[in-house]
C-alpha cells in the first residue's frame, strides 16, 4: 500500500478540530433507552506543518497529522479508543538530493458488546465473556532520491512495518 502524505511548506500551517457527543444510553436491566445526555464520545484532530527551522525556506520541512477518538457508545461493554498519527520530514541538503523520513502509528482498544454468544446464550447480565480487541501498528521509513543526470533518477527506499492484534475475552488481557 502506498499513501501520499502532505508535505510541509516554507510557512507554518495548522488546524485543530474537536467534537463532543451526546447519546441516549440503553439500560440493559430496564430494557429501555434513557434521556439524551452528554456522553464520553470525543474526537481531536491536529494537523501541523512548516519549516523545521525558523528560516522561511523549504530545505527542511515537516508535516504531522494526528487523531484521537474516545467513544463509550450507548450499550454496556461497548467502547473504543483509537489513536492515529502520521508524520513526514523532507530534507533537501543540495538542490539535487532529496531525503524523506516518514512514519505512522495506529492504536485501537475496543470492547465489543454482542447480545448473544455462539450458543445463543445472552450476555445481558454477565458481561465477563464479551470480547476485547487491541491493535497496535507502526511503520517508519526513508526515501533518498538523487538524479545523476537529466534522464536518470536513483531512489533508495527502506521501510519497517510492525503490527500486533489481540482478541479475547476482557479478563484474559493484562
Amino acid at each position: 500500500v502506498s499513501a501520499i502524505t502532505q508535505e510541509g511548506r516554507s510557512v507554518f500551517t495548522g488546524k485543530v478540530k474537536a467534537y463532543d457527543g451526546m447519546t441516549r444510553s440503553y439500560d440493559v436491566e430496564k430494557g429501555e433507552f434513557e434521556s439524551l445526555n452528554r456522553n464520553h464520545n470525543h474526537s481531536l484532530v491536529i494537523n501541523l506543518g512548516g519549516p523545521l527551522t525558523f528560516k522561511q525556506n523549504d530545505r527542511a520541512t515537516f508535516f504531522f497529522s494526528g487523531e484521537k477518538i474516545w467513544d463509550d457508545g450507548y450499550l454496556p461493554h461497548n467502547r473504543r479508543e483509537m489513536t492515529t498519527g502520521i508524520g513526514k520530514i523532507n530534507l533537501r541538503p543540495t538542490n539535487d538530493l532529496k531525503v524523506v523520513l516518514n512514519g505512522n502509528y495506529y492504536s485501537r482498544d475496543i470492547l465489543r458488546y454482542q447480545h448473544r454468544d455462539v450458543n445463543q446464550i445472552s450476555y445481558d447480565f454477565n458481561l465477563n465473556g464479551l470480547g476485547k480487541v487491541q491493535n497496535k501498528s507502526y511503520s517508519f521509513g526513508t526515501k533518498v532520491t538523487y538524479p545523476p543526470s537529466q534522464n536518470t533518477s536513483l531512489t533508495l527506499k527502506l521501510h519497517h512495518f510492525y503490527t500486533d492484534i489481540k482478541q479475547a475475552p476482557q479478563q484474559l488481557f493484562d
